[in-house]
């Protein structure tokens, strides 16, 4: 697992933190199994890079205690970035997967790069919201976690 240093990357954490509230906002927001937590779920998208976003909020708040961007589909590589807040700082996490089962690898400067740039230029993709959403709310195994 890679620690990711915004600042390294010319990021600042104000600009990535409001990247995400906006996106968590016009997700589909469903209760958890906690009574304090809502789970969101969106999906972005850019010109190479397709990102799945589940963020963990509390009720009332928009800013995420726990946020999982993972790229899929028809992006250049797949990679899983974890942001946690921790008071008012944000931990980050990147770690590399691969198509084979259960491989996972360390992501470089360069594709961690990409990947940032890549989602930060991203915008909310509501059809393919939209779309995944209705298909994971009609598999029966994956049903429960969607209803109130």
């Amino acid at each position: 697992m890679m620690k990711v240093n915004l600042g390294q990357f010319n990021i600042t954490k104000d600009n990535f933190e409001l990247k995400l509230v906006k996106d968590l906002e016009v997700g589909v927001r469903t209760k958890s199994g906690s009574d304090a937590n809502d789970v969101v779920r969106v999906w972005t998208d850019s010109r190479e890079w397709q990102f799945s976003l589940l963020g963990v909020l509390t009720h009332m708040s928009k800013s995420p205690e726990k946020v999982e961007i993972q790229s899929f589909g028809n992006s250049v590589k797949y990679i899983k970035l974890t942001v946690v807040r921790i008071g008012t700082q944000i931990d980050l996490d990147m770690l590399k997967l691969s198509p084979n089962f259960a491989e996972l690898s360390a992501v470089t400067d360069a594709e961690a790069q990409g990947f940032l740039e890549g989602y930060l230029q991203s915008t909310v993709n509501l059809t393919l919201t939209k779309e995944l959403f209705d298909y994971y709310a009609g598999d029966k195994d994956q049903k429960s976690w969607l209803e109130f």
